[in-house]
């Protein structure tokens, strides 16, 4: 989610708010997302129920992604 949510981003609007912190700003969504999905698993359906663990790995891959994100659009290219 975090790599489709940085390239959806028009690159207008990197510019103006920075890469780094546009980045920094999907990651919160998306760990927020996740939280809220597992509460509302749990209080608004009778045969789910939320799990801590799921919104760990949820925000384990948020941050998994954010490293992908950085590793291939973030680097400078070599002058060779």
């Amino acid at each position: 989610m975090v790599v489709l949510g940085y390239l959806a981003i028009p690159k207008s609007k990197e510019e103006v708010i920075g890469k780094s912190k546009l980045l920094w700003c999907i990651v919160l969504f998306t760990v927020l997302y996740g939280i809220i999905i597992e509460v509302i698993q749990h209080v608004a359906t009778a045969d789910r129920h939320g799990d801590p663990l799921d919104a760990l790995a949820n925000s384990t891959g948020a941050i998994v992604g954010m490293l992908a994100v950085r590793f291939l659009f973030f680097r400078v290219p070599s002058l060779k």
